[in-house]
């Protein structure tokens, strides 16, 4: 995917020459770090997804004997 973006000047002239000193691009450079945001965001995600489903394997909701689900009696404020 192309996308455009807009960065201050002196940011892009800096990173730029860093890229050109460690045999890269500003491009490769820029993808890099948005991989490496989209991974971290991901493990988060996961993380929580895993953390969601190990709360409901490791507790039980117990419900009184002849409990029904009422749904005027929920709906009530």
């Amino acid at each position: 995917m192309n996308i455009t973006l807009s960065a201050p000047e002196e940011s892009v002239r800096l990173v730029r020459s860093w890229a050109k000193d460690n045999h890269t691009s500003l491009n490769r450079f820029i993808r890099e770090k948005l991989e490496e945001k989209a991974r971290a965001i991901q493990a988060e995600r996961d993380r929580k997804a895993e953390a969601f489903e190990e709360f409901f394997r490791t507790h039980t909701i117990h419900m009184p004997e002849g409990w029904k689900f009422d749904r005027e009696e929920a709906n009530e404020r």
